[in-house]
């Protein structure tokens, strides 16, 4: 297997690999010419940035642990790990029966802070709980563990308009700033990405996935949500109409239903989400670029005010 120095390694920011007193950084291509050394975790795809994720590759069934999260590799060995927006520096990857570990060096990211204005008390998103049934439905949903791998694909953006992305209203991690009657009321992070669109506009499967969740919300007006295997889930809100089914298996490209304003929005748009477990990851980064306008500035030449979402996803 390639080696680097440990100066090499702190350099250029890669994923460390401790076993024993070696440290070894892993290369996918290594893995792929058969060079892979027994019980080695390789990173086979990855964003190394808040919000970001990483594809690893190991043992079959192989446990591995973030914290006080874990999962477990399928039986090709792939596990995903999603990358919280308020992750730290650096994260510790364990591996049950193993002497190695993933030293994840994690890149911080700028967060804009964006003013929403013109609204009342009444179009407000409201800070008390959504309904407990929508709440036991949205559990359940981010529960599923569909046996797929659509995690390892590159993910498509699920609009296009005239064959052009339109860009962003609201960026993941934006902190929203709500201005009720023309004062500050509150601010909260936004976990989605906002593609604003035409009501009526396709909106498509960006990878393979199972529907796990296909249903009318009291603030995220109509949702899909779909599991993409290793329990990564990616969401659609403010749907006009929902062209699936709870059950159904989805591939790239295949329509998922019409972009809306149903729920808690001031217009029409998809706010396009993702999570692992209880981590709110940047949908965008799931595509092999995060997308991030500077700090202070607005994405795709949108609007003065960001089109809003009520409803946090648990």
């Amino acid at each position: 297997m390639a080696m680097k120095r440990v100066d090499e390694v702190m350099r250029e920011g890669s994923l460390a690999i401790f076993g024993g007193a070696a440290l070894v950084v892993a290369l996918t291509a290594a893995a792929a010419n058969g060079e892979m050394e027994t019980g080695v975790p390789v990173l086979e795809r990855q964003a190394l940035t808040q919000g970001g994720f990483a594809v690893v590759r190991a043992e079959p069934g192989a446990t591995m642990s973030v914290g006080s999260v874990s999962t477990t590799a399928d039986a090709e060995g792939f596990a995903f790990l999603g990358i919280d927006r308020n992750a730290p520096s650096r994260l510790v990857v364990s591996i049950r029966k193993s002497a190695h570990q993933l030293v994840l060096e994690i890149g911080a990211r700028q967060w804009r802070q964006r003013i929403v204005s013109g609204l009342t008390k009444s179009t407000a998103p409201p800070p008390a709980a959504p309904p407990k049934t929508d709440g036991d439905k949205k559990v359940a949903a981010l529960r599923s563990r569909a046996d797929l791998q659509g995690f390892l694909e590159a993910f498509a953006y699920p609009i296009a308009i005239n064959g052009k992305f339109p860009g962003f209203t609201g960026m993941f991690g934006d902190e929203r700033v709500y201005k009720i009657s023309g004062k500050p009321d509150r601010k909260s992070p936004h976990y989605g990405a906002d593609i604003p669109a035409p009501v009526g506009t396709p909106i498509i499967a960006p990878a393979t996935a199972k529907v796990v969740l296909a249903d009318e919300l009291n603030l995220e007006g109509k949702v899909v949500f779909l599991d993409h295997g290793q329990g990564l889930i990616t969401m659609y809100l403010h749907l006009s109409r929902i062209d699936v089914k709870v059950g159904d298996y989805v591939a790239k490209g295949d329509v998922l239903g019409l972009v809306g304003m149903t729920g808690r929005t001031n217009g029409p748009h998809l706010c396009w989400r993702a999570k692992w477990r209880d981590k709110n990851l940047d949908p965008t980064c799931l595509t092999g670029q995060c997308a991030q306008a500077e700090p202070g500035a607005r994405a795709g030449g949108a609007p003065e005010n960001d089109f809003y979402d009520a409803g946090e996803i648990p």
